[in-house]
Formats: C-alpha cells, structure tokens, sequence
C-alpha cells in the first residue's frame, strides 16, 4: 500500500463504509473494521473496509451516496492508505436534519465509526448528521477521530417539530408596559416571528391560558403548502385572542399538568416545542411545583422538550421566576429586553434549531 484501485458504485446504505474483495484485502494487509482514506481525500474521507467476495478484486466498492458526497465517479482509480491509530473523540457537536423519531432510532451507529470535523453522515434516507465541532481537533488538524462510548454528544436539531403556543389570555395582558398594552405588545411580537416558527411545524397547538389553560387549535398537521399558507391565517387568530378582566391570573401549575396529557396526542416522529407569551410579572410562588411538573414531564415524554418564554414586561427585581425556571431548565430562550420595541426586536434573534441536552454515546445502547 499504496495501490491503485477502481471506484465501482455499490448498493445504497447509510454507513461509511468501503467494500473490497477478500483477495485484495489480503494484498493490502487490511482486515474487517480497518479505517482506510481515500488519498484524493486524504485526512477528510475515512471509510470502513468491509470483505465481499461478490466484487472483483483490485476494486473498492461505495454507495452512490457517499460516491456523490465527495465526487467520486464509477471507474475512477483512486489509491487508499490505512489510517494505523485513530485518537478518541472526546467530544462532538453535531447538527442532525430529518424526523426527530429517526435520530433516537439510528444514532447508535455512530459508535465506532471514524469521523472528522465538517464531515455529513447519512444514518437513514431520511436522517443527515454534520460534525460541526470536534475535540480534541485542533486548528489544521485533518484527522479522524473515533466515536466511542465514552464520547459526549452535543446535538442541534434542525427538523420539524410539534409545536406549542400558549398565549396569555389573561387580565395581566390588558396592564401597559411603558405606555402599551401587554395584549398589544404580543400581537406585535407574532408578527415578526410567528411565521418562521410555522415553517418548521409539523403539528400546531394553540392554548390560551388564564386560570385553566383552553385549547384553540388541537393538533393541527401542517403541511408545506399549509405552512405558508397559515401564516397570515395565524395572525388574524392571535388578533381574535383578546385578554378579559374576568380571567384571572395564569397557573402554571394548572398549565404543567394541562400539557401532561396534551402532549399525548403529539406526534412522537417530532420533539416538542412550546413557546409560552405571559404578561404576568409575579409567579414566584409557583416555581418550586411547576418546575416539579416540567420533570415529570421530562420522565414521561423524554429530555428534549424546550420551552421557549416571552415575557410581557420588564425582567428585573425578580419578575417572570417561573417563566424563567421552565426555559433554563429546558435550555430553551428567554426572551429578555428593556422595552416593548426591544422585545419585539429580539424575536427575529430567537432561533427555531433546537439544542438538545449532552449526551453520552454509551447511554445510547
């Protein structure tokens, strides 16, 4: 080794692997599991070498798929070399698009696999994985780095998800906030997000909340065409919910056991997202049991439901605790400002990619 092999195109499948006739594997000294590279690629294209008798010798086999992914040509002669020692990675960022329900399904199979930083991974046809940072990689580093059990994952979920509204509905909306209504403030700050969450909604829900939660909208799938479509149709909804003096402040105790059994009717492909607009500014007493609740939740549906809270308010001399407590808690956003207009400013900044916890490779199994 080196030798000079021909690229033949293999059949479809979502691993790095490379497929070469025994004989040729003997050549070269290789064995079952070896990590070779590609040398035109040399130090960014670490393939697995799998034995297959089927396939002439002095050939290596690869789906068209990773074929495409690095321009590789059926008939090309390419010369490979065996990487002796890979480093452990002790950590990776990794940025996932496709159901949600596929990633938990598939992600074990990065154990063992080779990878290095801003490599694409497809594990299903419907499930793409980039490594988007990488340790102990260092600057112009170009090695592969070897997922093992030990490794801590760090993921960005880029998919759809189910999404939750819950708006405040309450006598708190109808308080100003430097001169403007609270109610007022959250139509406006709709106006300038709302349609980028919908564009990654595969379900709708939309609750108003005062002392009991009230379903709006239950579940509503949303398709391409539907999401677009929707946006406007959702702003005249929200204009439509008009905050009375009769209901009285929100619970979020209410509102945690209310999405206890909510969340049973999501669509499991998708993780939950719940963006919840309050206008009311002293919820301390209620922290300690509505964070209790979000665990129980977390217990029953898993870690990755992210709360995302939009204060109606100023944020200061401990106001909105509890709104605060359930995003922290979640690794969602809160969304905080000085003012109306910074609030409604801060909207477009607050992203729709969905940050789950770190994980470890080996609880996978």
């Amino acid at each position: 080794m080196p030798k000079v092999l021909s690229v033949l195109r293999g059949k479809e499948h979502y691993e790095p692997v490379v497929e070469m006739n025994p004989e040729t594997l003997a050549e070269l000294d290789l064995k079952e599991d070896d990590v070779i590279e590609i040398k035109d690629f040399e130090g960014t294209f670490p393939l697995i070498v799998k034995p297959q008798s089927q396939y002439p010798p002095n050939s290596i086999v690869i789906a068209p798929s990773i074929m495409y992914r690095y321009g590789l040509i059926d008939g090309e002669e390419v010369e490979i070399r065996k990487i002796e020692k890979l480093d452990e990675a002790s950590f990776i960022k990794a940025r996932i698009t496709g159901t949600f329900k596929s990633w938990l399904d598939h992600r074990k199979k990065l154990l063992g696999m080779p990878v290095t930083l801003d490599q694409n991974i497809s594990l299903s046809p419907e499930l793409n994985v980039s490594i988007i940072d990488l340790k102990p990689y260092e600057p112009n580093d170009r090695k592969a780095y070897l997922i093992t059990p030990e490794t801590i994952v760090k993921t960005q979920y880029m998919g759809l998800y189910n999404f939750i509204v819950v708006m405040d509905q309450s006598k708190t909306m109808l308080d100003e906030w430097r001169g403007r209504k609270k109610y007022k403030i959250a139509r406006a700050f709709f106006k300038r997000k709302i349609q980028y969450k919908i564009r990654r909604a595969a379900n709708l829900s939309i609750i108003t909340l005062a002392e009991e939660p009230m379903i709006y909208i239950n579940w509503m799938p949303l398709k391409v065409d539907l999401r677009m479509m929707f946006q406007t149709i959702l702003e005249r909804i929200f204009e439509n919910i008009t905050p009375k003096q009769e209901y009285i402040y929100p619970d979020y105790i209410e509102l945690m056991k209310f999405l206890e059994k909510h969340l049973d009717g999501a669509d499991p492909r998708y993780p939950p997202l719940i963006l919840i607009i309050s206008g009311k500014e002293y919820d301390y007493s209620e922290k300690d049991a509505a964070l209790n609740m979000l665990e129980r939740l977390k217990e029953k549906y898993g870690p990755y439901i992210k709360v995302v809270g939009v204060p109606i308010g100023p944020t200061y001399g401990g106001r909105f605790q509890t709104l605060r407590t359930l995003t922290e808690n979640t690794g969602g956003t809160f969304v905080e400002a000085r003012s109306p207009l910074e609030l409604i400013r801060k909207s477009i900044s607050v992203s729709s990619i969905i940050d789950l916890p770190e994980e470890v490779v080996g609880d996978w199994l």
